[in-house]
Order: C-alpha cells, then structure tokens, then sequence
C-alpha cells in the first residue's frame, strides 16, 4: 500500500532478516517465500508466535503450544511479589527448568485445574501472586488462536475437543 514516507531502509533489512531467520523466505538473491512463509502470511499474528503456533499442529501439541503462545503475547500474569513471602513459597511449585514459557504453561495448567473444581481461583491467584484476569486473556487467545489455525487450514475442525474452559486436547488424547 502507499507509504506517505518509506520505511528506513535498515528496517527493510532486519525484517528481511528476520524472514530469512525464521525461514520463512530463501536465503538467496531471488528472496522466494517459503512454504512456512506462505502460512505466516496468513496468521495476523508476530512472525514467531505464528511459527509456533504451526508447529503446534505439525506436533500434536496444539494445546501446550496454544497455552505458551497465548502467555507470550501478553502482559506477564505474574505479580510482584517479596522474595520468601508466602505468595514467591507458593509459585515454586510451578517453576520449570525449561524456562519460563513453561512455567506459565504450568500455572496456567493449576489454574485450569482449579477453575475445573469449583475451588475460588481469585483466592488461589491471589496465593500465588497471580493476576488471573491474564490468564482469562490467555483463555481467549488461545480460542482466537484454534480459529486463526481452522481458517488457515492447519487444524481441523474435529482434530481437537475443548474439554473445559482453555484447554484443547486432541481427541483420543488421555492428556
């Protein structure tokens, strides 16, 4: 579309940096779009969230990928809180080698849990010094996420079932 100034030029080249990076793009001279790139055009979402988000559904893991995709893309669920204090004890028990992603993944999982039992989840959050209007913001990415990958055609309608609030699975799963 018209520009009524062009981007810096520097700009143009990290973004086509970028594409080659995440191989949505050839790193030749010719600069082809890449089968991957293809489908990213597709998904209005960050180039690396979409990227998850397709290997999601290449590994069977929509669900987890969905979850740690929808946490990245919004403002960290997770309250400041005093190091020793009851809440810092409390989040512990969700803390992954991994990394971060996945200990949101981890909370967001308790949560779930929680929220499945009709215990109070705004007591729970606020034990483990967790803002739980971020993870309802996470539960509705992750819908607008499923909907994104049915429309591009990367997920079946069929493939996957909500089995409570925020969690997909997919069918004939026993997790």
């Amino acid at each position: 579309f018209p520009w009524v100034e062009a981007p810096p030029k520097a700009h143009m080249l990290d973004a086509m940096e970028r594409l080659r990076q995440l191989q949505a793009i050839t790193g030749d001279v010719d600069e082809e779009v890449l089968p991957l790139g293809a489908v990213l055009s597709q998904l209005p979402v960050d180039l690396a969230i979409g990227k998850l988000l397709i290997c999601s559904t290449i590994f069977g893991l929509e669900d987890e990928l969905m979850t740690i995709a929808a946490g990245l893309s919004i403002q960290s669920p997770f309250v400041r809180v005093d190091a020793g204090s009851s809440e810092s004890t409390n989040r512990q028990q969700f803390v992954s080698e991994e990394g971060d992603p996945f200990t949101l993944l981890n909370v967001y999982d308790e949560w779930i849990r929680v929220k499945a039992s009709k215990e109070n989840s705004k007591k729970w959050s606020r034990r483990h010094g967790v803002e739980e209007q971020r993870l309802y913001e996470m539960t509705r990415l992750k819908d607008q996420f499923a909907d994104l990958l049915k429309s591009a055609g990367l997920l079946q309608v069929e493939t996957l079932t909500q089995v409570s609030v925020g969690r997909w699975r997919r069918k004939g799963s026993k997790y």
